[in-house]
C-alpha cells in the first residue's frame, strides 16, 4: 500500500477548498478505501487531491477530519497559506478571509510512529500541543 500522496506544487494563490461531500453525499462511501483506511477527496479549483486516511494510527484526527467533512464545514474553503516546496494550508478561511468557527480542539495523537513527510497531511496546531 502507498504511504504517500501525490506531492503538488502550488504558486502563492487562494485556492478553492472544497471536500467530497460538499454535494450531500458521504465522503467516505464512494466505495474507495475501507473502514480502517477511507479515502477522502479534496477538490480545488487546480485539479483533485486524493488523500487516504490512517484511521488505526490515528483514529481520533480521522474520526474527527471525516465529521467536519460531513457537517460540510470545509465547502467553499480556500488554501489561505502556500510556501512552495514546504506547505500548503486550508481548512480556515472562506474566501473573504473570514474564519469558520471549529469545534474543541483534540488531543495531539503524533506519536503514533508515522511523519510529516512530502505529500502527507496532518493538523494544523499552535504553541499548545493539543490544540488542533
Amino acid at each position: 500500500m502507498n504511504r504517500s500522496v501525490t506531492a503538488i506544487s502550488f504558486l502563492m494563490l487562494v485556492f478553492f477548498l472544497s471536500l467530497s461531500g460538499c454535494d450531500g453525499e458521504d465522503p467516505t462511501g464512494t466505495g474507495e478505501g475501507s473502514f480502517r483506511y477511507p479515502v477522502v477527496v479534496i477538490e480545488t479549483t487546480m485539479g483533485d487531491i486524493v488523500v487516504e486516511l490512517y484511521r488505526d494510527y490515528s483514529p481520533g484526527t480521522v474520526m474527527n477530519f471525516i465529521r467536519y467533512i460531513r457537517e460540510g464545514f470545509y465547502c467553499g474553503l480556500i488554501f489561505h497559506r502556500a510556501i512552495p516546496g514546504f506547505i500548503i494550508q486550508g481548512g480556515e478561511y472562506d474566501e473573504d478571509l473570514k474564519p469558520r468557527r471549529t469545534r474543541a480542539p483534540i488531543l495531539n495523537e503524533a506519536g503514533n510512529g508515522l511523519s510529516n513527510l512530502r505529500g502527507t497531511i496532518s493538523m494544523a496546531r499552535t504553541y499548545e500541543i493539543n490544540s488542533a
